[in-house]
């Protein structure tokens, strides 16, 4: 299963939990860039704006909690099994600014 598949997957079932609209099944689910009713603002595949440059500032989903101010970055990785760690300390390190 590839990065993006996951990430319907997720992007679906957060939809689901939301009730915003969305596909079917979640491989004919197509993610909208932004998504912004009320309470909760979704952001697909998009780049967030920081006071400092980043290499690494485009993340999978993120989540905008704005009754409790609270923000969930989701960064997606498929990698090999002997690259897991690896993999982890990457996408730590990349967000230890947003820290």
């Amino acid at each position: 299963m590839s990065r993006l598949s996951s990430g319907k997957i997720i992007h679906w079932k957060l939809c689901e939990k939301w009730e915003f609209e969305r596909g079917k099944t979640w491989y004919s689910h197509n993610p909208e860039k932004v998504l912004e009713p009320d309470e909760y603002k979704i952001l697909w595949d998009f780049s967030i704006q920081t006071d400092k440059r980043l290499e690494h500032n485009r993340q999978d989903i993120v989540v905008f909690d704005k009754a409790n101010w609270k923000v969930v970055i989701i960064d997606l990785s498929c990698p090999f099994d002997p690259r897991i760690q690896e993999k982890e300390k990457e996408k730590l390190d990349s967000c230890n600014v947003f820290s």
